[in-house]
């Protein structure tokens, strides 16, 4: 049986360009998350500070907080 070359797998694909967002986004939120915090008076030191491996607990923590979409927390720290 033939091994298939992983850019022939569009989940595989996706998967990998998921794990670099959530990567890019982490390093992002390290150098706004003050910043953050100061625009949005509701969120708290608890809310944004999250041991490592756990960065997408917080993103549920800000999107529950915020009662916005886990998406639109994303969309903001890429965006900011």
């Amino acid at each position: 049986m033939e091994k298939r070359n992983e850019r022939e797998n569009p989940s595989h694909d996706r998967k990998n360009e998921n794990q670099d967002r959530s990567k890019n986004l982490e390093k992002k939120w390290k150098s706004i998350k003050g910043e953050y915090r100061g625009e949005y008076q509701s969120v708290t030191d608890e809310d944004v500070n999250y041991n490592d491996g756990d960065f997408e607990g917080m993103l549920d923590r800000l999107s529950r907080r915020r009662g916005i979409s886990r998406s639109q927390v994303k969309d903001e720290i890429d965006n900011w």
